[in-house]
């Protein structure tokens, strides 16, 4: 379970009445998304893709049995989501897993030395088929290992799936109506994770009880609305650099994949919000002090589980009086209320979001509550939540280098 106190957010800056009064948007912005015909909060209930998950499931348990390590193909939302999954649940996994998000040529060269080919599962995955990074790991690999070390993900019809069906390969469809930032509860994200061994099911009941509460007309009821509301009069008061704190070393990743998911959402005609990721305790060390007196622009967002798991108690000389017989949990909580008390004493607007335990399910929620919010926040500052039109440009700029230009390097 989620829940999100947005206590500290009031204040000179930000009005309570003010929050309050964006109620009446909620039943309108709940139609137009509706009218949008997306799949990301609709998905649990189709039929197809139910069977597609029991299908994953078999087919991962064929995989785990054939290899011993794994890597992923795919650039940011084909990538980001399962990574965030991979970094809680790894330790769990008898399984060796590189998301391999980047063409660096040390770290390709890097995991051709450490990984075992003849014993490696590529997942490729890519929503349009075309990813040019994507696309060019692939056919790397497809020249070092046999074909049956590839399974797909991507749209139908695409050039992957073209590509699965001649080298008689293992293909999972991506709906179209659901973009790449928006999938991880597809299988783009499920693959991996059923793989890696996790249980997908309480992952998708997750995901499914927070696209439930995302469709409630509410005000009261609605946390991803109420979410997207506090950010959004955040922004409209200049505070448009949105600090995401994680307190959990766990969920440090899942800051990564919010970042791409609000950036390209929301950064758009010359407006919208920019996020900044931050790790408790970490960050109390480096970025803090600009936190608190550097710029006024920022807005900030907790992230935190209720409890921490228990360690033994600390025995501390009277120097440190104030540690003894306290176990890291204490400690990482004093810390955590320290940091955010201190901000709202500057008049920094915070809110904390806390999940009772890292789990499958609360991860499934965490995933659709970001999604959602985001689909509100499209609404807010009237833009399509779902393109990324800045990005194009760069990709046929690249194309024209590729083509055109002799490089050596």
């Amino acid at each position: 379970m989620i829940t999100i106190n947005f206590q500290n957010i009031f204040g000179t800056k930000i009005k309570q009445e003010e929050f309050e009064q964006k109620s009446e948007k909620l039943p309108d912005f709940l139609e137009k998304i509706h009218n949008k015909n997306l799949g990301f909060y609709q998905i649990f209930d189709d039929s197809n893709f139910q069977t597609q998950v029991k299908e994953i499931e078999i087919f991962a348990k064929s995989l785990r049995q054939k290899f011993s390590h794994f890597v992923v193909l795919g650039m940011g939302g084909s990538a980001l989501g399962f990574e965030v999954i991979q970094k809680i649940f790894e330790h769990k996994s008898d399984k060796t897993f590189k998301v391999l998000k980047n063409i660096d040529p040390a770290t390709i060269l890097e995991l051709e030395e450490t990984f075992p080919l003849e014993k490696t599962g590529f997942i490729v995955v890519s929503k349009s088929g075309t990813t040019v990074e994507t696309i060019s790991e692939f056919l790397y690999f497809k020249t070092k290992v046999p074909a049956e070390n590839f399974v797909f993900v991507s749209e139908k019809d695409s050039f992957l799936h073209k590509t699965a069906t001649e080298m008689n390969c293992q293909f999972f469809e991506m709906p179209n109506n659901i973009g790449g930032r928006f999938s991880v509860l597809t299988a783009v994200g499920m693959l991996p994770s059923a793989i890696l061994g996790v249980n997908i099911h309480k992952i998708l009941a997750g995901g499914k009880s927070m696209a439930k509460n995302f469709q409630s007309e509410k005000f009261t009821e609605n946390v991803s609305f109420k979410l997207a509301t506090a950010q959004f009069i955040a922004t409209k008061k200049n505070l448009n650099t949105h600090v995401l704190w994680t307190y959990s070393e766990k969920i440090k990743s899942f800051g990564f994949w919010v970042e791409q998911l609000l950036a390209e959402s929301t950064g758009k005609k010359g407006s919208g919000i920019t996020p900044l990721i931050a790790t408790g305790v970490t960050d109390q060390h480096s970025t803090l002090q600009n936190f608190v007196e550097g710029i006024d622009n920022k807005f900030f967002l907790f992230l935190r589980p209720k409890s921490y798991v228990k360690t033994e108690k600390i025995q501390a000389p009277e120097k440190f009086n104030f540690i003894n017989g306290k176990k890291f949990s204490e400690i990482m909580d004093a810390e955590f209320r320290g940091t955010r008390d201190s901000l709202t004493e500057k008049n920094c607007p915070n809110l904390t979001i806390e999940i009772d335990e890292i789990s499958e399910f609360t991860l499934g929620e965490l995933f659709m509550l970001f999604e959602c919010k985001t689909a509100f926040l499209g609404e807010f500052f009237k833009i399509n939540a779902f393109d990324q039109p800045g990005v194009e440009r760069s990709k046929v700029l690249t194309k024209e280098f590729l083509t055109k230009t002799k490089i050596n390097l």
